[in-house]
């Protein structure tokens, strides 16, 4: 089983620290059976020497390395500059617009069975439960909007075929995005709208780690 490890976003506090989380997830494929890739989407805003480290790594297979959209057109498509619950809405769209563009190719490659979509920040494990977290035709994640008990889907990790992976992160065109920002209460609405118009099962596994970097906002990231 070929397995795409797709990390995006910036690398908080430090690239050491998100190259061993990809890493701890690699290894756990290669225990089950699989044959991990590791795979970051980030943001050339980084400095040169770091995205070089990156780069040099022999097993960062693939890198995304992109420029991210200026505030003023994110505010211009999203119509407004923060949610009504005050998160700013560039971060948002950051965190759509890049996962998009590397699930597409993760797709377009046609090597994978699965994606573990999932941050640099985040340490996870998948454990005792890894065989819970893939299965074909469905979408599966932390937690979920009701029934589940939840109030919102999980954004910070999930498991489905590259192809269900972007259906389910696929917002159309920025117009579309910039309209599901603009009506969405916290970030996660948007993940909920389009996850419910991809028509793909979504369902939910346990696991043995789930923890963000308590040191994420040491440093400077988008």
């Amino acid at each position: 089983m070929q397995v795409a490890i797709f990390m995006r976003g910036p690398f908080r506090p430090d690239l050491e620290g998100g190259l061993a989380r990809a890493r701890a997830l690699a290894d756990e494929v290669r225990t089950n059976g699989g044959n991990p890739s590791l795979f970051f989407a980030t943001w050339s805003t980084q400095d040169r020497a770091f995205l070089r480290t990156l780069m040099e790594q022999p097993d960062v297979v693939h890198s995304l390395i992109i420029e991210p959209p200026p505030e003023e057109i994110i505010h211009e498509i999203c119509g407004l500059e923060q949610l009504p619950s005050g998160r700013p809405v560039r971060n948002i769209f950051y965190q759509y617009y890049l996962s998009k563009i590397g699930l597409q190719i993760v797709d377009n490659m046609g090597r994978f069975d699965y994606v573990v979509h999932s941050r640099p920040d985040l340490n996870v494990r998948f454990g005792a439960y890894y065989q819970q977290w893939f299965e074909a035709g469905s979408y599966t994640t932390i937690h979920l909007k009701y029934p589940s008990g939840e109030s919102f889907i999980n954004d910070q990790l999930s498991v489905a075929t590259p192809r269900d992976m972007l259906s389910v992160w696929d917002y159309g065109t920025l117009e579309n995005l910039g309209a599901l920002i603009r009506n969405s209460e916290i970030p996660e609405d948007s993940l909920d709208r389009m996850a419910a118009k991809s028509d793909i099962n979504l369902r939910t596994a346990p696991l043995e780690l789930w923890t963000l970097d308590s040191r994420r906002f040491e440093v400077a990231g988008i």
